[in-house]
């Protein structure tokens, strides 16, 4: 039975996670949620099938990959789309640095219970990533937000913090088979560029992107021909910390379109807290209602967002076991993958952002 009025309920899906773990998460075709995270060695998975109450253990989706997983539900199928990148590890618990990074799907027809092997999607660029689920556009479109590292085309290597990111989409209209290369997304004016973007289809067709930058808040570019141009960038109403948002469209009529995003000013590099979740009715113009979903007092980063089919509103993000404001060893850091579950209801318990 569905829950009514406003309620928030928080859970640990994972208690500790060596290396940090980006998560996503979807519902799935026959209405179960899936989430999905990397422990540095496998991509895992954990589903529910009563609106997130509930969990699973843990499973292995695809071994000895540690690259950043997303899910792409769609009416056809579903699909695990995952990183695999080439690095080099510092010494003494340095930070690695980045040469390349492919991109891969697993297909599958039963809800994400088991998926098929693992196939390459060819974009073009040396080093590919994503950090944000997929969407199936109302005519069937599949659209996969991305990015690439521009100063990595010409080979070499580089920190993470000396990326130059450009932000893009791939679409398919045959169910995934073959992809296409969007228009680019670029802010020539942030040291990092436009980076881990997430999408949102309209109500009128054109697609909605907000991307991670260096500028104090989120980004935004819109496209009116299914990726292929954008708009230029503009500031959003989101003040953020450097890391990135996700966007979910729970209706179309009536509009509504839940952000969730990392809300601090970005100050530094591990300032990453609070968490906060917002609604907008009219199209990302504005957002009604904005509340805080956690604040531990370390950093929170990375959410994805899904809803049930009653309705309910589901959250994951990594959380950090110690507060730190300078990055720590690869070695030495413990996250733990967290969940939340709450109505509109509460949520429009919030004021205007």
């Amino acid at each position: 039975m569905a829950e009514s009025g406003p309620f928030y309920q928080e859970l640990t899906l994972e208690p500790e996670i060596i290396g940090g773990a980006v998560p996503g998460v979807a519902r799935m075709p026959n209405g179960d949620i899936m989430a999905v995270w990397s422990d540095t060695e496998n991509v895992l998975g954990a589903r529910s099938s009563d609106a997130g109450v509930s969990w699973s253990g843990a499973e292995v989706l695809a071994p000895s990959v540690d690259g950043d997983p997303a899910l792409l539900s769609a009416r056809r199928g579903t699909a695990l789309h995952f990183s695999k990148g080439e690095m080099i590890m510092g010494e003494g618990g340095d930070a690695p640095r980045y040469r390349r990074s492919t991109l891969f799907r697993m297909g599958s027809d039963d809800s994400g219970r088991t998926f098929g092997p693992a196939s390459r999607i060819v974009t073009g660029n040396l080093y590919n990533g994503h950090a944000n689920e997929g969407i199936e556009l109302r005519d069937g479109t599949l659209v996969l937000p991305c990015y690439y590292v521009r100063n990595l085309e010409g080979g070499g290597e580089v920190y993470e913090r000396e990326m130059v990111c450009v932000s893009s989409v791939l679409t398919s209209t045959d169910g995934g088979s073959s992809w296409q290369s969007g228009g680019d997304v670029r802010l020539p004016e942030d040291p990092n560029g436009a980076d881990e973007p997430t999408v949102v289809e309209l109500n009128d067709g054109d697609l909605l992107m907000i991307v991670r930058s260096t500028r104090g808040r989120h980004y935004q570019s819109r496209s009116s021909d299914r990726g292929a141009t954008w708009s230029d960038p503009v500031p959003t109403l989101l003040v953020a910390s450097n890391t990135p948002a996700a966007l979910h469209r729970l209706s179309f009529e009536p509009s509504a379109v839940v952000a969730v995003w990392t809300s601090t000013p970005y100050v530094g590099a591990m300032n990453r807290y609070p968490l906060s979740v917002a609604i907008s009715y009219d199209e990302c113009v504005s957002w009604a209602h904005h509340r805080i979903l956690t604040n531990p007092g370390c950093q929170v980063s990375y959410p994805g967002v899904t809803s049930a089919d009653d309705g309910t509103i589901l959250v994951v993000w990594q959380q950090w076991l110690a507060k730190t404001f300078h990055f720590p060893p690869y070695t030495s850091i413990r996250v733990r993958l967290k969940c939340a579950r709450f109505s509109e209801e509460w949520l429009r318990e919030g004021s205007p952002l």
